[in-house]
């Protein structure tokens, strides 16, 4: 909910106003925003959860609402895994595709991501604390049972960073088997030794960095403005 704060509902139309510009000619109206006038939009929250978020956005322009859902998707900063070492990998999956999938994880970030640093910001030569979390994964199979490697066999050395599904994020009475993500299958004698660095991130580098789903907005969606007429208005209802 500090995304729509008055200052920073400011500053996102000031960056993004590269892409409110291209409306500018379209519209009749000549005077430009000021800051007084983006602070007068109005946001009304109608679903907010751990997955969920929608609202309406009223006393603005459509270019605004666009400025918003290409931020949420490509300029909002996350944690994703971004440097695999793997020491042993007899699994069916290659190399790069064991990594590919590691990459694609959710992670929990809420906690962490505003105080870390970008990799190419900070000072150390390699990795460190500010800059990145390590993760390791080890698995065996050493019976005749197909064993299943998921997010549950990730370990994170910050608390705070963890994938985000399954039994390490969901209290034990909403935990389901099914939420774990699952990243390979092990027979016998197979095994996996991995370790992952994970780093901070925005979209725009890498879809593995956009912390959305999916995001997306209408106008009016219920036609409470009247922008459409009907030739039979009971229809509507």
């Amino acid at each position: 909910l500090l995304l729509f704060s008055n200052q920073l509902l400011i500053l996102i139309y000031k960056m993004s106003s590269n892409v409110g510009n291209q409306y500018e000619n379209s519209d009749s109206e000549s005077d430009e925003w000021q800051d007084e006038k983006i602070c007068k939009v109005e946001i009304d929250i109608i679903q907010l959860n751990d997955e969920v978020i929608k609202f309406s956005l009223a006393n603005t322009r459509l270019s605004f609402a666009n400025c918003l859902r290409r931020i949420f998707i490509a300029e909002t900063p996350c944690l994703a895994i971004d440097w695999v070492k793997i020491n042993k990998n007899t699994s069916f999956f290659c190399d790069e595709f064991l990594v590919h999938r590691l990459g694609l994880l959710p992670l929990t970030s809420d906690e962490t991501v505003s105080r870390m640093r970008f990799a190419r910001e900070c000072q150390c030569s390699d990795h460190c604390s500010e800059c990145a979390v390590q993760l390791t994964l080890e698995k065996q199979c050493r019976d005749e049972s197909t064993h299943v490697v998921s997010t549950a066999d990730l370990k994170s050395q910050d608390p705070r960073v963890i994938p985000a599904c399954g039994s390490q994020r969901k209290a034990v009475d909403e935990y389901v088997e099914n939420d774990e993500i699952i990243i390979a299958k092990l027979c016998r004698g197979q095994e996996l030794n991995v370790v992952c660095l994970a780093r901070k991130g925005i979209g725009k580098e890498h879809a593995k960095w956009n912390p959305t789903a999916s995001v997306a907005f209408e106008y009016d969606p219920d036609n409470a403005l009247r922008h459409t007429t009907y030739p039979k208005p009971e229809e509507w209802y």
